[in-house]
């Protein structure tokens, strides 16, 4: 099913009518006559979206909205409001509900159908940071709520500076400080040139849509307005315009000519939004940094090396140029653990993979692939740049020596490393051999004495 619906509207016909067309969709709907059956039925159902008629038996549309709002304690269950005759002052009175949206009696289908779109890919933003929220607030290390950035970076943009500034006139000075007015083209020309936008709002001509919905369809490609806001500020009646809108990636849609309120509701609204799905994006990211970093040394781990030095092979084989895999393992790391402490050993662990990778070039990998030992695997190599740059590697760790934290006690430390590189074979070929190969030059740099560098027999 795309998504439960809660329909709250004391008139059978208008809940019959509004049923059918859910139900043509494939949404599955419950109905109640009246707002406390609503809260009621909320106590023990979570559903996707609620209409709520704007009167009802026992309370006005408004109340209703106000105690779902505040029930919900900040996780957004978007609330539709139906009313028979609409203004400028119920939507207001609406918005600063909680509802996201007045629709008129009847229901336009185009525009149902757009709405509920719209409104249930931004609920799946909403649920995943609710749910992330609670996991984090179980563990006891939630952070502490954050208020949405209320100085936001604003971009109006319409078929002339005038129409842009038209449409930005009256806005607080939290927002025109960093609101700016576009064509079309003057956007395109600037959005490389500073920070991007948080939320853009774009005029339509519903007469004469194509250009205004064109560009809303580029800021939802580009990766710099990829994740902005998008309000569709929409001038004349066309509902086929306002659902294209929405359907191409618009946020939520405005009246042109709207009150100056409702546009600050509304443009408040998407920053709250805009902040949301800023804070899963960061938490997806941290998540992927955590999984594939190792957390002491920040190096990556080897569920990234291994893939990673996959994909260079492949490279190598496609283009004819060879690559090195290095092993680098800390001699008698142990006895520093055994006599200073964990404490040392960590201490020596981070300054090592600094020191190695402060000495490669940026394209090359380094990660540590065990307790002490560590994978450089360096791209365009052949055996005498591999052999050089391990026994300069085995300087750099070995010639200074190593600060154990708490004791002023300077640690010397050593390094073995084990070298390989890569055979121009098929791409697709598995880099363990490869691996496996540094592996035994390592140990034969270890046998031989340590602090050395030791080439595999193939490589040789």
């Amino acid at each position: 099913m795309p998504g439960n619906v809660l329909i709250v509207d004391d008139i059978a016909t208008n809940r019959i009518i509004l049923r059918v067309k859910l139900a043509a969709a494939f949404y599955q709907v419950t109905q109640v006559q009246s707002g406390q059956q609503a809260l009621t039925y909320l106590k023990t159902h979570q559903p996707d979206l609620v209409f709520v008629a704007s009167h009802l038996p026992d309370m006005t549309g408004l109340e209703l909205c106000s105690k779902i709002a505040a029930r919900t304690l900040g996780r957004r269950l978007p609330i539709l409001m139906t009313a028979r005759r609409m203004d400028a002052a119920l939507r207001i009175a609406a918005l600063q509900a909680g509802a996201v949206d007045v629709l008129a009696l009847p229901i336009d289908d185009v525009m149902l159908q757009a709405r509920l779109r719209g409104l249930m890919r931004s609920r799946d933003t909403t649920e995943e940071q609710y749910l992330r929220d609670e996991t984090t607030r179980a563990l006891c290390f939630a952070d502490a709520a954050r208020p949405y950035a209320l100085a936001a970076r604003i971009a109006f943009i319409s078929s002339s500076f005038s129409k842009a500034e038209a449409v930005r006139s009256g806005l607080p000075k939290r927002w025109r400080a960093k609101a700016c007015c576009h064509t079309g083209a003057s956007f395109w020309s600037s959005v490389d040139d500073g920070p991007a936008p948080d939320v853009c709002v774009v005029t339509i001509d519903a007469r004469a849509p194509t250009k205004g919905l064109r560009l809303l369809a580029g800021l939802r490609s580009l990766p710099g307005t990829r994740h902005a806001a998008i309000l569709a500020a929409v001038e004349g009646s066309n509902p086929q315009c306002g659902a294209d809108a929405l359907d191409l990636g618009a946020n939520d849609l405005i009246d042109e000519d709207a009150d100056r309120q409702e546009m600050i509701l509304r443009l408040d609204r998407l920053i709250a939004q805009k902040n949301m799905a800023d804070r899963v994006r960061q938490s997806v990211e941290r998540g992927l940094r955590a999984a594939l970093t190792d957390p002491l040394t920040g190096l990556y781990n080897r569920r990234y090396a291994m893939p990673h030095l996959g994909r260079m092979a492949d490279i190598a084989v496609s283009s004819g140029r060879g690559f090195a895999v290095m092993v680098a393992d800390l001699d008698h790391f142990k006895t520093i653990n055994d006599r200073h402490g964990h404490a040392a050993g960590d201490a020596v662990l981070m300054e090592v993979a600094q020191r190695l990778r402060d000495n490669v070039r940026p394209n090359d990998l380094v990660a540590r692939i065990g307790g002490e030992e560590f994978l450089i695997a360096m791209p365009d190599t052949d055996k005498q740049q591999a052999q050089a740059t391990a026994s300069r590697l085995c300087r750099v760790v070995g010639t200074r020596p190593f600060a154990a934290p708490g004791t002023g006690v300077a640690l010397p430390v050593t390094m073995s490393v084990g070298v390989a590189v890569g055979p121009r074979t098929a791409p697709g070929t598995p880099v363990e051999a490869l691996l496996e190969q540094a592996d035994r030059a390592l140990y034969g740099a270890k046998a031989c004495g340590r602090n050395q560098v030791t080439l595999s027999q193939t490589a040789a």
